[in-house]
């Protein structure tokens, strides 16, 4: 089994060695952003030998269909793209590649409502201020699955002397917890621009008004002082999007182990391979002082 990646940042595409060289189709939208999709054919097959690589597709039909009917072109950078945004959260998407000598190929996916965090605060704990607990809440929606990813961005605020003026910079913030809705998930992603990144699902509290707490060490805001702003970033993602992001995780811990299970990466694209996947943020923003 292997692995292709190039999508936007990464592509993750498992490939079946058995098979012909498939033919990929990647999208993950939110209705902040364009549509941009991703058409290629992997060379991961080539002359019976592994090699890298992949051939993109310039000729493709790409079609988006939801609150309207919106026609991808391909542009000089390699994808295809409009300046439309998904519409209204809550709706059902549809994408239809086709091109020639290639199969149809299609995804469905509904783009998520967004989820407000519904207030929060911090404290700083322990004798010596080393580190803060982050507390959020949320009301879960009832009678249906949810899906969440959950990340911080920071800022700290200080006397500069360079400017004889208070100024605001960007602090990296790295966050734990042992909060079971996270420990079910058994996931988490290290990004080294956004700090710790957390997937769950609504399980443990579904339909219920959810507490969680954040523990965030010193070495993210110690040079804060006594002003310290947090965003915490709420993303309500996709099925989709949450089975192909595990899945991937799982693939990558368990790459370099010869005793860990082969993971298959999590695809919803029908005669092809790839991921269609949304998500919907809401952003709270809290000064802690």
């Amino acid at each position: 089994m292997l692995v292709f990646i190039l999508f936007a940042c990464e592509k993750i595409v498992d490939i079946d060695t058995g098979s012909e060289r498939p033919f990929v189709v990647n999208s993950i939208f939110n209705p902040d952003s364009t549509w941009r999709v991703d058409v290629f054919r992997s060379n991961a097959l080539s002359s019976g030998e592994y090699t890298w690589g992949y051939d993109t597709i310039k000729d493709a039909s790409v079609v988006i269909t939801g609150d309207q009917i919106t026609t991808l072109q391909y542009n000089k950078a390699g994808y295809y793209e409009t300046e439309v945004k998904p519409g209204a959260a809550g709706m059902d998407y549809s994408i239809v590649v086709s091109a020639p000598e290639m199969p149809e190929l299609t995804a469905l996916c509904k783009l998520p409502v967004p989820i407000m965090v519904d207030t929060a605060y911090g404290e700083v704990i322990s004798q010596y201020g080393d580190k803060m607990i982050l507390h959020f809440v949320i009301d879960d929606p009832a009678a249906e699955s949810n899906y969440y990813e959950v990340y911080i961005d920071g800022w700290y605020r200080y006397y500069s002397e360079y400017y004889q003026d208070t100024v605001e910079s960007p602090g990296w913030v790295d966050f734990q917890s042992t909060d079971p809705a996270y420990v079910v998930s058994e996931y988490s992603i290290h990004n080294s621009l956004a700090g710790e990144r957390m997937l769950f699902q609504d399980v443990l509290f579904n339909g219920n008004r959810k507490i969680f707490s954040l523990s965030i060490p010193n070495y993210t805001w110690r040079y804060a002082g006594t002003h310290v702003k947090l965003s915490i970033t709420l993303r309500s993602v996709s099925a989709e999007y949450y089975q192909f992001r595990t899945t991937s995780q799982l693939q990558e811990d368990g790459r370099g182990d010869p005793f860990s299970q082969p993971v298959q990466v999590y695809n919803n694209i029908r005669n092809g391979t790839g991921i269609f996947a949304g998500f919907s943020s809401s952003v709270y923003t809290v000064q802690i002082q």
